[in-house]
């Protein structure tokens, strides 16, 4: 480690660094876009322009830019989160009040991989940390920080599809609907990736969900919903819809 940065490997960019990552990402893109059944379908771009913006959207082109240095910065952050969730999880439960890393251990790699997120989506030249794994689909030691992955970014991309069935404009024209384009954005991301899950504050430790909480709900529309002008509507009661996760309180 050299003035607190890790020694790395210089790539031509981060699509290269990402083998099969960009047909997987895709894939889901393809998975929102049916489910909102917009026309014209949607299309997804990537680059490595390192605009301000890594993750947008232009409406009135029907399209949707994913800049490789937020997608890398999510990876980062998406495999620091896998390996400290799971280290704090194991020490909540062995009654630790804190949480020491030891040296070489996943849960020091996690807490470094945190750092790295928020390196990779600052302007510098390709530089991957040799400190740290590299993307591989096909690695074991990866398969949780992915799954976050892959959860984040279909929210994400879920959001600027949002944006394009709720026919906003390209720029919002005051502060205020700015804020509400990007209110009703998140309610079609977070209404699409919950499904027709729901709280389930009765279940018992080490015991499955109901079947109504099926992981093949989960990445759709809920059955019962439509998209009607501005706001979600259920088609049997029209009211609008505030998608959000009711968590039962203490």
């Amino acid at each position: 480690m050299e003035d607190g940065t890790f020694m790395g490997d210089t790539l031509p960019n981060f699509s290269d660094l990402f083998i099969g990552y960009e047909a997987r990402i895709q894939t889901i893109f393809d998975r929102i876009v049916a489910a909102s059944s917009v026309n014209p379908p949607p299309k997804l771009e990537f680059t490595e322009e390192h605009s301000s913006m890594l993750f947008k959207c232009k409406p009135s082109e029907a399209s949707v830019t994913a800049d490789w240095h937020g997608i890398a910065s999510l990876w980062a952050m998406s495999q620091g989160v896998g390996r400290l969730c799971a280290a704090m999880f194991n020490a909540r439960r062995s009654g630790q009040a804190r949480l020491d890393f030891v040296e070489g251990s996943e849960a020091e790699l996690g807490y470094h991989f945190i750092h790295e997120a928020r390196a990779l989506v600052k302007p510098r030249g390709h530089r991957w940390n040799t400190y740290f794994p590299k993307p591989d689909l096909g690695s074991d030691r990866l398969i949780a920080g992915d799954i976050f992955f892959f959860r984040a970014i279909e929210w994400i991309l879920a959001h600027e599809v949002g944006h394009i069935v709720s026919g906003h404009d390209d720029r919002a024209w005051t502060a205020q609907q700015s804020r509400d384009e990007e209110r009703e954005a998140d309610r079609f991301a977070t209404c699409y990736v919950m499904g027709e899950l729901a709280a389930d504050p009765g279940r018992q430790p080490v015991k499955g969900p109901r079947k109504t909480r099926s992981s093949s709900s989960v990445g759709r529309l809920p059955r019962d919903w439509a998209w009607s002008g501005w706001q979600f509507t259920r088609t049997r009661e029209p009211k609008i819809l505030i998608c959000i996760p009711q968590w039962p309180r203490e």
